[in-house]
């Protein structure tokens, strides 16, 4: 199933990233591209920390969010938090029989608390990000591409339609693409 052909109402927290037209995003450590051009890079810290963090940055450098996950505990949430620390959405993992499903809770732009679900298929080459708060139309679809022998490097290709902040969904899509260990 391909994405909603627009969003009715605008979903997410970064005004700047809302898309006006259909967006084919792409990423590949570490850079996020959207129809071809760089708009997103992400950092990541070292795998033997305690706790798991990535920081987001725009193509100006200029920070935008980072995503913090404790190694401590293997059920804690993944937190997306703005520069300064304080947390702005929350995606936690769920229980499915085959595949993967997160839910992601965030007060979007228009003030609203809006919460988005994420299933993936049970080879973890496929998900879809639904607006749960706008009757579960689909905001995001994420493909993982065939990855090369003995490469380290995963790309994923994700499809946007009109009035979904892009950053918002890439943030969402790290939770999914390998439980934040992919780009370490």
């Amino acid at each position: 199933m391909a994405p909603s052909s627009t969003s009715p109402q605008p979903v997410g927290i970064f005004p700047q990233f809302i898309s006006t037209k259909p967006e084919t995003i792409i990423f590949t450590n570490p850079i996020c591209l959207a129809n071809g051009t760089p708009i997103l890079h992400i950092e990541a810290n070292s795998v033997y920390s305690r706790t798991y963090k990535k920081k987001m940055y725009d193509a100006e450098g200029r920070h935008l969010c980072n995503l913090v996950k404790s190694n401590l505990h293997g059920f804690t949430p993944l937190i997306i938090e703005d520069p300064q620390g304080k947390t702005v959405t929350e995606v936690k993992s769920g229980y499915k029989l085959f595949g993967s499903k997160f839910t992601a809770t965030f007060t979007g732009l228009n003030g609203k608390v809006t919460t988005l679900s994420m299933k993936g298929n049970a080879h973890e080459s496929h998900a879809e990000i639904k607006d749960e708060t706008q009757g579960g139309i689909i905001v995001a679809q994420i493909v993982r591409e065939t990855q090369k022998m003995f490469s380290k490097t995963v790309t994923y290709t994700m499809q946007v339609p009109p009035g979904v902040d892009m950053a918002l969904m890439v943030a969402v899509a790290l939770a999914w693409t390998g439980r934040m260990s992919v780009w370490t």
